[in-house]
Parts: structure tokens; sequence; C-alpha cells
């Protein structure tokens, strides 16, 4: 689970910030059997945004999904 903050509660434009690493996995199951070399993922990197640069909620992310032609997992982005 990615850190979140709240900023400016009191004064300004209130925002919140989102940084870390999130994964997110679709697990594959035939006929009631997990097969956990079959799961498919997708992480994102969150990074947080701060007061010198203008990087504010940037998402960068890999998506990771079993192909069935070569029977193993292959990088999508």
């Amino acid at each position: 689970m990615p850190v979140m903050s709240a900023h400016n509660l009191i004064i300004g434009r209130t925002y919140v910030d989102i940084g870390d690493t999130m994964t997110i996995r679709k697990v594959a199951f035939k006929d009631g059997v997990k097969y956990p070399d079959k799961d498919e993922t997708c992480t994102l990197n969150f990074t947080r945004g701060t007061f010198f640069t203008k990087q504010e909620f940037k998402v960068e992310g890999e998506v990771k999904v079993y192909d069935e032609a070569v029977f193993k997992s292959k990088v999508v982005y």
C-alpha cells in the first residue's frame, strides 16, 4: 500500500500526496487450482511531489502478463 499524506489542511490548496510502490496481482486459477507462475501483475511507482520540482502526481508502471504462446510471463510496458 502506498504512503499517502495530506498537505495544506488549514491554509492554501489542499492536496493528497502519494508515494511508494503498489503491486496489483491477478491470480491465475483453473478448475480451482492456483497457478502462481501464470499470475499477471502490475507494479505502479508513485513519485512524491516536492516544493522544488514540477513532478507532482507522476506514476510509472510495469505490466507483466502470461503469454500462452511461449508459456512464460512477459513485460508489456
